[in-house]
């Protein structure tokens, strides 16, 4: 919803979210009111701890982070789905098969997030919509 929200102003550079602490660092040019009326109208209970001047760099520790997470779990469901399709096949039971698809598409939307992570704002927003639909169809 943040991301969305602040998808509009070209004055920002980078949006990180730290999840565990309920935090986001906005690297911006310009002002920093637009920024606020933006978040503040999310009505999340938004509050300024620190504000300072960008410098034209950003840090890509968090994406580095996120890929290494991103990995691991996209490892981890794609073994899961061999094993269970694997097994499903053997024992004949349709609920592993069904469980392993249902893996299969979880490592579909991992895969995505993946390419998704080193891209503009504009191909994040494509690849969300990919995954919704994708989800959706799924869902159908």
């Amino acid at each position: 919803m943040v991301r969305m929200k602040l998808a509009g102003l070209s004055t920002i550079k980078e949006l990180s979210f730290d999840l565990e602490n309920r935090s986001l660092t906005v690297f911006h040019e310009g002002g920093l009111e637009a920024i606020k009326t933006a978040i503040a109208s999310l009505n999340f209970g938004d509050t300024i701890t620190e504000s300072g001047p960008y410098d034209g760099t950003i840090t890509a520790d968090d994406d580095i982070t996120d890929r290494k997470l991103l990995w691991t779990v996209l490892v981890i469901n794609f073994s899961v789905f061999a094993g269970e399709i694997i097994f499903g096949l053997i024992a004949q039971s349709m609920g592993l098969v069904a469980d392993a698809l249902d893996e299969l598409s979880d490592a579909f939307v991992y895969g995505l997030s993946l390419y998704a992570i080193a891209g503009t704002l504009q191909v994040k927003k494509r690849i969300a919509k990919v995954s919704g639909v994708f989800q959706l169809a799924l869902a159908l």
